[in-house]
């Protein structure tokens, strides 16, 4: 017995537009492959950072390497958040991070106001003592916050006069819980 052929084209249709669905799916695919690629290609360490809010991190800087969960970030400072102590790290002085999530670069119409400086910080844990700075030539300094300037802060150790260092000269500080 002979299939109604008006029956035949219309599952002969179903399969083609099918086939052709398949596709310009994978065309739809891939393209929107090469452009999540290209966006990934034009993102920024700042944006990679950003978007790391609450993230565990492994922070390596010459010599050593910090631990903690991303809680605020900067153009010049990322601050971590461990167990043991709250960490402003200067962000000239990483090296690499472990646990970055990938991410688009962000577009916007104005640029956000970046309220996570040294000087913030600073001024922030002035009421907090003693605070650990470490230098970027590898020394130590345990002091009281004095003075947060625009480019550099005034620490005073426990035995010694005042000591006036340039934000550029810190690696990190460090505040123990």
């Amino acid at each position: 017995m002979a299939a109604d052929p008006c029956e035949v084209m219309e599952l002969v249709i179903v399969q083609e537009a099918s086939l052709l669905q398949a596709r310009v799916d994978d065309e739809v695919l891939i393209d929107a492959h090469a452009i999540a690629e290209a966006e990934q290609q034009r993102s920024r360490f700042g944006d990679r950072l950003r978007e790391a809010l609450g993230c565990s991190v492994r922070v390596h800087l010459p010599g050593e390497t910090l631990r903690g969960v991303v809680s605020d970030v900067g153009a010049e400072v990322l601050v971590l958040e461990s167990e043991q102590a709250r960490l402003a790290i200067a962000t000239s002085a990483v090296m690499s991070i472990e646990g970055l999530p990938r991410v688009l670069r962000v577009e916007g119409t104005s640029s956000p106001r970046i309220a996570v400086t040294w000087a913030a910080v600073l001024r922030d844990w002035s009421q907090v003592a003693p605070v650990r700075f470490t230098l970027v030539d590898g020394r130590q300094v345990r002091a009281g916050v004095d003075t947060v300037a625009g480019d550099h802060v005034e620490i005073r150790p426990e035995s010694d006069s005042l000591i006036v260092v340039p934000f550029a000269a810190i690696r990190y500080a460090e505040v123990s819980r």
